[in-house]
């Protein structure tokens, strides 16, 4: 597992198969988590420290948008979106 910042030098995909589905898969990042640029994330991200859900450069409509399909919650700090697009999985 993921015992620190998670900080991409490319963006990732992490995308499911097999028929899963976004609002059962959990990702616990207990250091925090920053999804860079272009990366794509299926998943609840639960963590104690600050999650970032970031695109640095330009600005909507020709930036290139980080998408979170799923949910992003950070207990003890901020959930920070910039250039971001979040998709919440039906219950």
């Amino acid at each position: 597992g993921l015992t620190g910042p998670a900080t991409p030098a490319v963006p990732i995909q992490v995308l499911l198969s097999g028929g899963a589905q976004s609002r059962n898969v959990f990702w616990y990042v207990p250091a925090g988590a920053t999804i860079g640029t272009g990366s794509t994330v299926v998943g609840t991200l639960l963590s104690h420290a600050a999650i970032t859900l970031s695109t640095t450069g330009g600005s909507p409509p020709t930036a290139v948008v980080t998408t979170l399909n799923g949910r992003a919650i950070a207990l003890t700090a901020a959930v920070t979106m910039t250039n971001a697009v979040i998709t919440v999985p039906a219950p």
